[in-house]
């Protein structure tokens, strides 16, 4: 991706809306400073799948195993709703759904690898997560790309350059380049370059979040660091608005 110093006047993004800090150390290759790669993936709250006892139910590949995470509620419940029809034990018996935020996921996982821990299987865990995206969002992607797959990101383009917008925000002392995991989200953004004519300058792009993910730990360049995620405003509204009290961490 092509990151050129693009600039707009400031705009006050969600408010600080999930505005958290959290402090991890990685087993991975990550050319970025950790710090910066566990602040842009603190403001994603997830939904994941855990047991009685509270540990994240693992999915198995051929030599490692990984959390389930789910960008919305309903995926995680239709989910459990097919293991409890196949009669899947490993996921129907006991499990719940726990509300996360992306990076202490990664935290926990991280330090499980760090003290040898191996999955259910005896596999091994890993860091590569399995991600389940909102199918909302999805179907919005198919409109930029029919073949798309993965967690769909939309982020702002210029036309002439193909460069990503970076903006000023209410919250943050260095320009941002906004991704966003719900194109509702990205509209009032939309907007206010329309309201300064730059309506015919930008577009919308898709990105997957997994490809955004990969480039962040194999990338030095530190513009990279300014990336901030924007996540789904219906996620927010369930989660805040009293629907997952007895979920959040």
């Amino acid at each position: 991706m092509n990151f050129l110093s693009r600039g707009i006047a400031t705009v006050g993004l969600l408010g600080g809306v999930l505005a958290t800090s959290l402090t991890l150390g990685l087993q991975r290759a990550i050319a970025l400073e950790t710090e910066t790669v566990v602040e842009q993936l603190s403001t994603v709250p997830v939904f994941i799948l855990v047991d009685s006892a509270g540990n994240p139910l693992l999915a198995s590949g051929e030599s490692e195993e990984a959390p389930l995470v789910f960008m919305e509620r309903q995926g995680a419940e239709a989910f459990i709703a097919a293991a409890q029809e196949d009669e899947n034990a490993a996921f129907s018996e006991d499990a719940q759904i726990a509300v996360i935020w992306l990076g202490d996921l990664y935290q926990r996982t991280s330090d499980q690898i760090q003290s040898g821990t191996t999955g259910p299987d005896g596999r091994s865990l890993s860091l590569d997560f399995i991600y389940v995206p909102s199918f909302n969002q999805l179907r919005l992607a198919s409109q930029f790309n029919e073949e798309f797959s993965g967690v769909p990101v939309f982020v702002v383009r210029f036309n002439d350059d193909d460069s990503l917008l970076t903006i000023n925000t209410q919250n943050e002392p260095e320009p941002i380049i906004p991704m966003f995991l719900d194109l509702q989200v990205m509209q009032p953004l939309l907007d206010r370059l329309e309201e300064q004519g730059l309506a015919e300058q930008i577009s919308v792009s898709l990105v997957s979040l997994e490809s955004v993910l990969d480039t962040l730990e194999e990338t030095s360049d530190e513009t990279y660091g300014q990336i901030r995620f924007f996540p789904s405003s219906d996620v927010v509204t369930d989660i805040f608005g009293g629907n997952a009290g007895d979920d959040a961490e």
